[in-house]
């Protein structure tokens, strides 16, 4: 059956944010199928929010459009070399691989949609002469102004970022398309656009534009940020830690990436398929099974504590799994494999230091193998750049070559985990070397290195706003370095013995209480924990507990709260017990884990979630023993135990 024109513009506008050229949209489809396109740029990895601008590609071909998918390569270089030039094919090869089995995933016909390489035309005659010619038109203002929210901004821009937004642009030219399809960080490209390609002789395009959905920890999704995203190779096991990790707060459904993950994609590929309900399944105990028929239903009763986290969790978690699963299958396979490594060297690296550190901890651990492994992985994809400076000092690369030979020369010796970590990092760190202009007549380059805090927007798909790690003076005039971060571990977190001097109800909120923790210093701290449901506040005065003292104070329904208490926690959370510090603990002694030492963060950078990597491998033994990676939390030498739950998380 067909759709009428306004079946078909409802199903394109569909949790749309913003459609620029409405009008013309609706005019067009009663003439005839539109041809829009999506692009994305060949950076970082796509993840779960790739699934976004994914699902509304499915209604875009429902409603009769023709959809062009515009694999962005030339901009993922020029975007601050967010993709490096020798790196670019490869790229590009994984994202053609990965976005085909994901629109597979959620039911596209490949065979309705077109794929085209940004290289096959964006180096022609033709399109570099109205590069000359957009460049002859714009202002720099007008150039920043448009990229402002989706090219990586340093103080010291780059050309090729000033270009990018008449490149994108040109896009719509040279692919002949009636529109342009992107996230809402893309608007002031999008009005750039409308600007200046009447000025070349173009007509304007319409721009229909997706919100901006959260990532798991309630902030943009980024490739970036490990915890803020799902990979689209994560196996169930990893879906499973990073979900019980998302922001999800009961009755919150502000910035709640799960929520917006069932509205977004959840909800639409149903309805697709026409399924127009969303279960909810849970044991009888906990309130039994639930059926939505709408998204705001859902929304409701969640906001109104029908239904809690882990429900919603639990359903989102069966959902992401039954998409990802078709992902997982097809890449699994030894030239996909090798094609994932070779486009991401560094998560390849960082993949082998993990398996290195669970490995090595073993009894039985091959030591010899071990290594021999590790230095073949390691040296196939350590980035190419020299091992020494202008002044004969070993570079990033040639230390972490350096240990590698260490570790072949001497195979039995067992190389510290946290020291391949920050070997590797230092060595991907740095970018490039470049010459400074104050120091030209000394004759000497200078290391400059960019660290990108953040990565691809999911949606816009061609990047969003990044901030440059600051350069820092190095041996007279200013010369680039970046600052390496200690290893992500427990030694970077200040986890201290506090007595509870006064605990009650929060005012606003009767799943929290507001303590007051004395941690031994000059006055207590005020702490907001979701204790509740699960220990009597008659129970908590006067009680030693753990608290984690330098995350940043953030306010829990208007009330600051300067610390965390943990607490171990059954699998399905109905069961909560505070840990027990030993015998002779006092307020302020600090927990240690042996062999993991070090100043602990003054305050950790939340954006880091330097907490949520590290407590994802805080747990209990069968002995009741809180360790972390299997070794335990001590107070001057003792350990900190549960009361009942063994094999427990803590949180």
């Amino acid at each position: 059956m067909s759709l009428s024109v306004d079946e078909r513009f409802t199903l394109i506008n569909r949790n749309l944010q913003e459609i620029l050229g409405a009008d013309e949209l609706k005019k067009l489809l009663a003439e005839r199928d539109p041809v829009l396109y999506w692009g994305t740029a060949t950076t970082g990895r796509p993840h779960i929010g790739y699934f976004v601008p994914m699902t509304k590609i499915a209604d875009f071909l429902k409603a009769g459009c023709q959809v062009t998918i515009l694999f962005a390569d030339l901009h993922a270089y020029l975007d601050n070399m967010k993709a490096p030039w020798e790196l670019l094919k490869l790229r590009t090869e994984y994202y053609e691989a990965v976005i085909k089995a994901l629109l597979e995933s959620v039911g596209c016909n490949l065979e309705k949609l077109k794929f085209v390489r940004g290289t096959s035309y964006q180096l022609s005659e033709a399109y570099t002469l109205d590069v000359y010619r957009m460049s002859s038109l714009v202002t720099e203002h007008d150039a920043k102004k448009a990229g402002a929210e989706v090219v990586k901004q340093v103080d010291n821009a780059l050309l090729s970022g000033l270009l990018y937004p008449g490149l994108q642009a040109l896009d719509e030219e040279y692919l002949k398309v009636d529109a342009q399809f992107g996230g809402v960080d893309q608007r002031k490209i999008f009005t750039f656009a409308e600007k200046y390609m009447p000025a070349l002789g173009y007509k304007k395009r319409i721009h229909l534009m997706n919100p901006m959905v959260p990532g798991l920890q309630g902030s943009k999704m980024s490739s970036s940020e490990p915890d803020s995203k799902i990979d689209l190779l994560d196996d169930p096991k990893a879906v499973n830690l990073k979900l019980k990790k998302a922001f999800c707060e009961e009755g919150n459904v502000e910035n709640n990436g799960v929520l917006s993950f069932v509205k977004m994609v959840l909800m639409p590929l149903r309805s697709l398929k026409g399924i127009t309900t969303f279960e909810i399944t849970r044991p009888e105990k906990y309130g039994g099974n639930r059926t939505f028929n709408s998204f705001q239903e859902l929304e409701d009763a969640f906001k109104n504590r029908e239904i809690f986290p882990t429900d919603l969790k639990n359903a989102v978690e069966t959902e992401i799994n039954g998409l990802l699963a078709p992902i997982r299958a097809r890449f699994d396979n030894p030239d996909l494999i090798k094609l994932t490594e070779q486009a991401y060297p560094q998560e390849a690296l960082f993949a082998l230091v993990k398996n290195y550190d669970a490995e090595i901890r073993k009894p039985d651990a091959n030591v010899t193998a071990l290594h021999a492994a590790a230095v073949a992985k390691a040296e196939q994809h350590a980035p190419a750049g020299p091992v020494t400076d202008s002044r004969g000092k070993r570079t990033a690369k040639g230390a972490l070559l350096d240990t590698l030979k260490e570790m072949a020369d001497k195979p039995k010796k067992v190389i510290n985990p946290s020291v391949l970590a920050r070997l590797v990092t230092d060595c991907f760190i740095t970018v490039s070397t470049v010459a400074s202009s104050s120091d030209a007549a000394e004759g000497e380059s200078k290391d400059a290195a960019l660290a990108s805090s953040s990565g691809e927007a999911a949606d816009s798909g061609k990047g969003k706003k990044a901030a440059a790690a600051s350069s820092t003076p190095k041996g007279g005039k200013a010369a680039a370095a970046a600052e390496t971060e200690a290893p992500v571990d427990v030694a970077r977190i200040d986890i201290r013995v506090g007595r509870i001097v006064s605990a009650e109800k929060h005012p606003d909120a009767d799943s929290l209480y507001l303590e007051k923790i004395d941690l031994g210093e000059a006055a207590p701290r005020q702490v907001i924990s979701g204790l509740a449901k699960f220990i009597p506040l008659d129970q908590l005065q006067g009680k030693l507990v753990l608290c984690v003292c330098n995350l940043k104070p953030m306010k829990m329904r208007g009330i600051e709260s300067q610390a965390m208490v943990l607490a171990a926690s059954n699998a399905d959370h109905s069961i909560v017990e505070l840990l027990i510090p030993p015998e002779g603990s006092k307020p302020g002694d600090r927990v240690a884990v042996e062999g993991f030492a070090g100043t602990p963060d003054a305050v950790l950078n939340p954006k880091k979630l330097v907490f949520e990597t590290v407590a994802a491998e805080f747990t209990t033994t069968d002995d009741l023993v809180a360790v972390y990676r299997n070794v335990p939390f001590t107070v001057n030498g003792k350990n900190v135990v549960a009361p009942t739950l063994k094999k427990a998380t803590i949180k």
